[in-house]
């Protein structure tokens, strides 16, 4: 139950709908009066107002009515109810679990209604039929030359303000008295007429009972229906239901009115109608008779602006996923002269997968995070002696792009980034008496590199649906070796360096 129950509760995020798991621990012989496992402690209170339901399926659910009852007796932990309607008597047995919607707590911060009772007295033996059917209680027969009118040039509607949600009328007739009364005012026997009180007002709170159980079961009713009526299920809720103006980036929401309001707002913004007629009618001269302000107004008011814009970026700018495979060289080198051997450069071959942050949100536009595994031959001084790494790390940078955004075709992209380094390396030396493993932690790493991409891989003379463009890459890197085993030799347990690197490589969009 608790399972079911999540799952409802999941799936009315945001209703008004407030439904309770309860279970039924007393029927009586007729089924008309249960006890329920709520009590006053769960909020309940006499003379609460409730409809019983149960639901079957978790992933497809489906929601039954079961009865209507009214709380008559209520303790800390359980309480009495009837039921004043049944829709399935066979659900209502001991051990039954089901759903309970409280009146209360649907209808909780709602206002009270008010009402305006008025009361209309008709002559004898006149029925109230005819004034139900105009809204001012005007019987037909008074009405005359209905449709012999003038019509006004300006017609100014007015309508009073109704402090009242609900108006009732209660028609009474007057009735002629068969025996005359004597009036003293005039000293004589008049036959009198008195109003017939046999119509009974309806009191104003039975009236606003029944109003608030009906919007009750209309909240109730579209509620339930709208379960009944998924056609797959919940499975809908968790997948894509809509995606941004690029295309791309999936979202489990629909946008809510300002969101609306703002998109249609940029709509207008596109070029209209009267720009287009403007042009096509007067040719290349359209714009002869404006300043450049005026052109410059009229350029971004008729949204050609935007519209140019828009096309360049279309044009030139393209985001995708990016991999890039990179072989790096150091550029300087931190053995000592001490030992004649392992006197070489650092180098290195890396393969990383570059995310376009624009697919996430459009102002990251200029912003990219990029994942690589960087496989390298290092060489450094262990205290006296040379040493031989061999280095597997696995990185992560974050990359600004401060010229052209990397969304760029056929342009140069200069950018910055920051990043670290995480990895181990097996060292070697004609000095030591068996290889160790060291720890390798680089942080910071600063990046300073150029791209161009040549290639956008989409057009239609291409058959290789895949972007191509060159990278260049210079780093320079804190490094900090420590080692993971048991020293058995004279070297040094934790090493510390700058490298500094260029790389250059492929990049690949798809």
């Amino acid at each position: 139950m608790k399972v079911g129950l999540l799952s409802f509760l999941l799936f009315f995020t945001g209703q008004v709908m407030a439904f309770n798991g309860i279970q039924i621990v007393g029927v009586s012989e007729s089924k008309k009066s249960v006890i329920v496992d709520r009590g006053s402690l769960e909020g309940v209170k006499t003379g609460d107002k409730a409809r019983f339901l149960i639901q079957k399926g978790i992933a497809n659910p489906k929601i039954t009515y079961v009865a209507r009852g009214e709380a008559i007796k209520v303790h800390s932990n359980y309480s009495y109810w009837y039921l004043s309607y049944v829709e399935n008597p066979f659900l209502i047995r001991r051990g039954s679990k089901l759903l309970m919607s409280l009146q209360s707590e649907v209808l909780e911060g709602s206002r009270r209604y008010n009402i305006k009772q008025k009361k209309s007295i008709l002559s004898d033996g006149k029925s109230f039929a005819p004034f139900l059917l105009d809204r001012e209680n005007i019987p037909r027969e008074l009405v005359f030359s209905e449709k012999n009118y003038e019509p006004s040039e300006i017609i100014v509607d007015t309508y009073s303000k109704k402090e009242q949600d609900i108006e009732t009328t209660n028609f009474d007739n007057w009735v002629r008295r068969k025996d005359p009364e004597f009036v003293e005012e005039y000293l004589d026997e008049y036959p009198l007429k008195h109003v017939n009180r046999a119509n009974q007002v309806v009191p104003a709170d039975k009236v606003r009972r029944n109003y608030k159980q009906a919007e009750f079961d209309g909240s109730l009713k579209e509620s339930v229906d709208k379960v009944n009526g998924l056609r797959y299920g919940l499975a809908p809720m968790y997948h894509e239901q809509k995606k941004d103006s690029l295309g791309v980036r999936e979202k489990i929401t629909t946008d809510n009115y300002y969101q609306r309001l703002v998109q249609d707002k940029k709509g207008e913004n596109f070029i209209s109608p009267r720009a287009v007629a403007k042009i096509r009618k007067e040719g290349p001269g359209w714009s002869a008779d404006m300043n450049d302000e005026q052109l410059r107004r009229f350029y971004n008011r008729s949204g050609i602006e935007r519209e140019l814009v828009r096309q360049k970026e279309a044009q030139g700018e393209k985001a995708g996923h990016e991999l890039n495979f990179r072989y790096a060289t150091g550029l300087n080198q931190n053995t000592t002269q001490a030992d004649d051997n392992h006197q070489s450069t650092n180098y290195s071959l890396a393969i990383g997968y570059e995310l376009m942050l624009i697919r996430t949100n459009p102002a990251l536009k200029n912003f990219t995070v990029e994942m690589a595994l960087e496989r390298g031959i290092n060489f450094y001084d262990l205290d006296g002696i040379n040493g031989r790494f061999v280095e597997g790390t696995a990185g992560f940078a974050a990359n600004w792009y401060f010229y052209n955004p990397p969304t760029s075709i056929r342009q140069y992209m200069f950018f910055l980034g920051v990043g670290t380094k995480r990895g181990s390396a097996s060292v070697t030396s004609t000095s030591i008496t068996k290889d160790y493993t060291y720890s390798v932690v680089a942080l910071p790493v600063l990046r300073f590199g150029m791209k161009y991409r040549f290639k956008a891989g989409d057009t239609q003379d291409e058959s290789v649906k895949i972007g191509m463009g060159v990278n260049f890459l210079f780093e320079t890197e804190s490094v900090r070796l420590s080692v993971e085993d048991a020293l058995n030799d004279d070297i040094a347990p934790v090493i510390t360096a700058q490298n500094v690197k260029f790389a250059v490589g492929m990049s690949f969009y798809f």
